[in-house]
């Protein structure tokens, strides 16, 4: 028995009762005293995994041709909720969300934010994920495969995790949605106004889905005996600033950034299908553009009731011999309690010479050595939501 799960209400849920530990998992709260409409809740999520690389090793011995060993790929604590505004419907919402480091042990900040959220409309102003890449876009608990695809980090903007500080707003009608971002630009995660490196940036996503209401797409996963459902969408992000392109230390040669994306998300009953493509743009005052493209594509379908099969293949190249990213990954989720806890294993493949640039630590995706190709990537995860 698992006794008092709901802070304020004690009681008791039986371990055989999925639902009940699922509810109490991604639910946790409490209501403030003297205000018995707010709610706060207190959650997170543990990811504990193993990663394995190998490489083909070189005639100058450049790169260790095995490397292996475990890591807490996450672990995460959220505190979020919302308070309300007597006479309506209305809310004002806030979130707080830290990982501890797995390289250093160290608290960062991902999300803070305040807002204000009406039926149809959210405005958020604080540090949080821009409206950019779709796969970001989903909470980590609920994503299909073991991590985002490295083309995510590629064209998604540079940490901590997607997160740009600035002012957002979001306005959904019917089947519609439209989200626009007014920020710092990518790398602008806890920073002051003058330390980010870009001076102004935008971000805008549009979304148009068909069947089923707009929580279908909170996750990645389509399980059995859901109705069938498509969501397409479009994004871009323009920045300008300055930084430091010759590497002389001084922030000083002016630059254009563009990033942009399609995408789309079909589910049915026990599979699931997604693609995207992407671009981006940069020209730094003295140096030559960057002109970088790539794509993704997912998909999963159900073995059994708790048992799904996924694959993800990851394409990326550049036009100033940056050298091409193509490498497939393909494993297995068990659904021990739905997504609060699941067991997953997957193995990758590399099919070009990883370049530096391109290369995820991560995803356990390592630079190859010089001209060598055919690198492996295995990986085991455990998952917990509490």
């Amino acid at each position: 028995m698992l006794a008092g799960a709901v802070l304020g209400d004690p009681g008791t849920i039986e371990l055989g009762d999925r639902e009940s530990l699922l509810s109490d998992a991604s639910a946790r709260s409490w209501q403030t005293a003297g205000e018995p409409e707010a709610v706060g809740r207190i959650s997170g999520v543990i990811q504990a995994r193993w990663d394995a690389n190998i490489r083909q090793q070189d005639a100058a011995r450049s790169v260790d041709d095995f490397e292996s060993g475990f890591e807490m790929r996450r672990v995460r604590i959220k505190l979020d909720g919302h308070l309300p505004v007597e006479g309506s419907d209305d809310r004002i919402i806030y979130e707080i969300e830290t990982q501890f480091s797995r390289s250093t042990g160290n608290l960062q900040v991902f999300d803070a934010y305040g807002g204000y959220q009406t039926e149809r409309f959210r405005l958020r102003v604080g540090q949080l994920v821009a409206p950019l890449i779709r796969e970001s876009q989903i909470v980590v608990p609920k994503r299909q495969a073991l991590d985002l695809s490295p083309t995510s980090t590629i064209f998604g903007l540079r940490g901590p995790a997607f997160r740009s500080q600035g002012v957002e707003g979001r306005w959904r009608e019917g089947d519609w949605s439209f989200a626009g971002m007014l920020n710092d630009g990518s790398g602008s995660g806890v920073t002051t106004f003058a330390g980010g490196e870009s001076d102004i940036g935008f971000t805008s996503r549009v979304e148009r889905k068909f069947g089923d209401g707009w929580a279908r797409f909170g996750d990645e996963t389509s399980f059995p005996g859901q109705e069938p459902a498509l969501l397409l969408g479009a994004a871009w992000h323009f920045a300008l600033g300055e930084g430091d392109a010759d590497g002389d230390g001084v922030q000083a040669e002016s630059f254009v950034e563009a990033r942009w994306t399609a995408d789309a998300s079909f589910e049915a009953d026990g599979w699931s299908l997604a693609g995207a493509a992407y671009g981006l743009h940069r020209g730094d005052q003295g140096q030559d553009h960057i002109n970088w493209y790539g794509a993704m594509g997912r998909g999963g379908f159900f073995v059994t009731e708790d048992t799904e099969v996924f694959s993800v293949y990851s394409w990326a190249t550049g036009e100033d011999g940056e050298g091409t990213l193509s490498v497939l990954f393909a494993g297995a989720t068990r659904y021990i309690v739905g997504h609060t806890v699941k067991a997953q294993a997957d193995v990758g493949y590399a099919f070009e010479t990883v370049p530096p640039v391109f290369a995820s630590s991560s995803r356990g995706l390592l630079a190859d050595a010089p001209g060598e190709r055919g690198q492996v990537i295995l990986r085991a995860q455990v998952q917990l939501v509490y």
